[in-house]
């Protein structure tokens, strides 16, 4: 899974230009076209899709948004550093498993 997150934290989905044609077509989500400077645009018709020349992405929305909560204190995770564990807790020290969240 390919991922950006820009500097206002906000997180995309990328796609390549095969797979947002396939999603195009399919017409179940909103495909947008990603520019170096973190700006986007939305894909008004195929033909933006072909001579885009650079990234596609589907919006995840923002990362502190979209993080787990600790069944522990309720406080917001962050992915863990410990590759043995995928969450941890910066309130009450906890680490878990993705099983355990």
């Amino acid at each position: 899974m390919n991922t950006r997150v820009c500097k206002d934290g906000f997180m995309w989905f990328v796609l390549s230009r095969e797979q947002a044609l396939a999603l195009w077509i399919e017409g179940s989500t909103e495909i947008y076209k990603l520019y170096d400077d973190e700006t986007e645009g939305a894909c008004e018709c195929v033909e933006e899709i072909i001579s885009h020349n650079g990234d596609f992405g589907i919006e995840l929305g923002f990362v502190k948004d979209i993080l787990p909560f600790c069944p522990k204190c309720g406080k917001k995770l962050i992915p863990s550093s410990n590759p043995e564990y995928t969450w941890h807790c910066l309130n009450c020290l906890s680490v878990f498993k993705e099983n355990e969240i």
